[in-house]
């Protein structure tokens, strides 16, 4: 035994133990780490022939659109009597939206191109058996309320008596009130506007009609002898592709991934004031919103392109969560999403003072206080905010009944997990609103409210499945484990060694 145990064997013991107690700390917080970051890029980033390639092409699991209806419950008393219109949610109406992405193509600079193709499918199981596509609601006329609106924009008055004619042959005399409409035709089926074999609708209507041909929520129909158009809220989604993308697949710099590097054949749009001061608003940056980089930080700064709006969103780290047993970190935009970026809003570039939208006292405005209008995007007269004008002027608020802006329900923000990047939760929520005032051009109109009117709110959202969650698992989190129980095994065991080595040693030198 004391031969075993000499002096200079115990000493190489020791020194050997603590070698491996170095080496399996610097395995398990330099080393391992790197080689997981490795695992991780090669995992995520867009190969060609990879399961995340064919994940890609198609979303393994559905994004939700989620609409609620604003139904006013004294409609007659706003529209003929000026009442503050009383709103009542009507919804949510569920559909699964399946995202596809078609004729991808491999760039020479590693970007790749798709055109984004959008189906949608109503779920009666998640929509609730008190809500139905079949349903009716009664509210007030967006599209005959827009018309109103382009007629005075474009100093157009001189038809307003023939578009009021054709729009209440359409409606039966009834023109700017949807009495128990069916919600399928607002949202999808269309309602029929532009009649062009009615003799009411030839003569002034029809210079106005063809204009709305270029507008995304309007249809052309020719089906035989019948010619007219259709406005709807969504079907544009299904009918028309979502753009051209062209987006870095992360090959180079996996920091980069899924970052749109081209819309449409231009990394910037044509919408927005460029003349204005800060003329960013018409440059594209950000992912869809369904692609992120890996290795998250409380300190990343994300930006998400929405095309419904035709404009990017930046979202900034807010606190770290957990969904299904995994840590994220969630991003939120800023509450002054839809304020103006400099002291004098009409120098903001989503100022739209020349080809905007009219306010509710028929006067040029910038609005940007929590509201921003979207005509130079749609084409209409439509202002996008908050759902409930969340974190807009209270302004909004004090003409209208049964609104409850509630940030748990109606914010914006993504939760992503913090290694891979992949969206655990997802909600994008946006209002859209038209204006509502007197036009001394429409008689049905005379005695209108004046007031900026929600039609609708939706809610693009994602709550990742439990077989996204099994995914997951299996691409990291189930490899994450064991290097964890093993790198603590591995210098539990060689600290024991070390320790056991210095005792011997000690007990050998106290023998002397």
């Amino acid at each position: 035994m004391h031969h075993l145990f000499t002096r200079t064997r115990l000493i190489t013991f020791a020194a050997s133990s603590f070698s491996i107690f170095l080496f399996s700390i610097v395995l398990a917080f330099v080393i391992l780490p790197v080689i997981i970051d490795n695992q991780i890029d090669k995992n995520i980033r867009l190969e060609r022939g990879t399961e995340q390639w064919h994940r890609f092409k198609q979303l393994p699991f559905n994004v939700s659109l989620n609409v609620t209806l604003f139904a006013v419950d004294n409609v007659e008393a706003v529209m003929k009597h000026g009442a503050k219109p009383i709103l009542r949610e009507q919804g949510p109406y569920v559909f699964d939206q399946v995202l596809v992405r078609k004729d991808l193509s491999y760039n020479d600079n590693n970007s790749i191109t798709y055109d984004r193709k959008i189906e949608l499918h109503f779920n009666q199981t998640r929509s609730g058996n008190d809500v139905s596509i079949d349903d009716k609601i009664t509210t007030i006329n967006p599209i005959y309320v827009a018309l109103m609106q382009v007629l005075k924009d474009r100093s157009l008055d001189l038809f307003a008596p023939w578009v009021d004619n054709c729009i209440n042959k359409l409606f039966n005399n009834s023109a700017y009130i949807l009495k128990d409409y069916p919600v399928r035709n607002l949202m999808f089926d269309g309602m029929k506007i532009c009649d062009f074999n009615l003799a009411e609708c030839n003569f002034g209507f029809f210079p106005l009609c063809s204009r709305f041909a270029i507008t995304k929520t309007i249809e052309e129909v020719k089906d035989g002898k019948e010619h007219y158009m259709k406005f709807s809220l969504f079907n544009y989604k299904q009918i028309i592709s979502d753009g051209v993308y062209e987006v870095n697949s992360g090959m180079i710099d996996i920091s980069k991934i899924g970052e749109i590097e081209q819309w449409n054949y231009s990394n910037y749009t044509s919408l927005w004031d460029e003349n204005l001061m800060n003329n960013t608003c018409n440059q594209i940056k950000g992912s869809d919103g369904t692609l992120f980089p890996p290795h998250l930080s409380e300190d990343s700064s994300l930006s998400i392109f929405s095309t419904d709006i035709c404009r990017s969103v930046s979202i900034v780290y807010n606190r770290t969560d957990t969904y299904k047993g995994i840590e994220g970190y969630v991003y939120k935009t800023d509450p002054n999403l839809f304020y103006s970026s400099v002291d004098d809003p009409t120098k903001d570039c989503y100022c739209s003072l020349k080809k905007g939208t009219l306010d509710e006292n028929g006067q040029k405005s910038c609005f940007l206080d929590g509201v921003i209008d979207i005509y130079p995007c749609l084409g209409l007269p439509v202002l996008v905010s908050q759902p409930h004008f969340l974190n807009a002027d209270k302004k909004y608020l004090q003409n209208l009944e049964g609104l409850h802006p509630d940030p748990e329900k109606h914010e914006i923000y993504v939760l992503l997990d913090k290694y891979t990047g992949i969206p655990l939760q997802a909600h994008e929520r946006v209002q859209l609103n038209i204006i509502l005032r007197p036009s001394e051009s429409f008689d049905s109109s005379k005695n209108f409210a004046r007031t900026i009117l929600p039609l609708v709110w939706i809610d693009m959202g994602l709550d990742l499945p439990d077989s996204g969650i099994d995914l997951l698992n299996s691409l990291l989190y189930d490899t994450l484990t064991l290097v964890n129980i093993s790198k603590w095994l591995f210098i539990g065991i060689s600290l024991c060694l070390t320790i056991f080595a210095c005792i011997l040693l000690e007990l050998h030198l106290y023998s002397k």
